[in-house]
């Protein structure tokens, strides 16, 4: 048994609501995610296990959430994912090369994931909070924090918007817009409450961001 040689370091990491931790918090959940990460690669150095990542949407600039909407869509086609529910979601990002850890941050840490890259940008990470948490909430966290690695947001955007862009390209990963039109139709007056929770069992996505993503799409009017 030889150790592997392992150079590593995790970098550009976005922590959305946890860029408001304490310094000594931060470095707490960096240091933590770089173990964690350290002994996932050593893993797969030793079971030859290693895969290689190659970012679907390089070079697709995005502004806006019309922009993300279309790059979420570009990723299910680069990915052959079709129009269909994605059944397990780390399963799937790990076999694409991203790494997905759950880490038990050791305080109140109400922050749900983060994301970054190793190996000098060879390698992205989706750290994900083990406090407990609906699954959907979960799914939702990993492909939002997958457009934090993935897509190319000019550096003008501010914060907030950035956000925004990362939520749209998660919702409209997990329903894309033609199923969205096939389960609402055009001008609906009203929809109920078991018609929300089938389409978020089938695709593994919860009311709210059903209901934005249909707002948002001109299927419904909240007002």
């Amino acid at each position: 048994f030889k150790r592997p040689d392992i150079s590593f370091t995790l970098n550009s990491i976005n922590y959305r609501e946890g860029a408001y931790l304490s310094n000594k918090e931060k470095r707490l959940v960096e240091e933590k995610s770089q173990e964690a990460i350290s002994s996932y690669l050593e893993l797969e150095v030793l079971t030859k296990e290693e895969t290689a990542f190659t970012n679907p949407l390089e070079d697709l600039v995005v502004k806006n959430r019309h922009d993300a909407e279309k790059a979420a869509k570009q990723l299910r086609k680069k990915w052959k994912l079709g129009d269909g529910p994605i059944s397990n979601i780390s399963n799937f990002l790990e076999k694409k090369g991203v790494r997905v850890i759950r880490l038990d941050f050791g305080f109140n840490f109400n922050h749900e994931g983060l994301s970054g890259w190793a190996e000098d940008r060879a390698i992205p990470v989706i750290v994900l909070n083990m406090r407990s948490q609906d699954i959907t909430r979960i799914r939702f966290t990993m492909l939002h924090e997958l457009g934090h690695l993935l897509l190319e947001i000019p550096s003008d955007v501010d914060i907030q918007n950035i956000e925004r862009i990362c939520d749209s390209f998660a919702s409209t990963v997990l329903l894309p817009s033609e199923i969205l039109i096939e389960e609402f139709g055009r001008n609906r007056k009203a929809i109920s409450l078991e018609e929300l929770r089938r389409i978020k069992a089938l695709y593994g996505i919860s009311i709210t961001a059903i209901m934005v993503r249909a707002r948002f799409a001109g299927l419904i009017d909240l007002e």
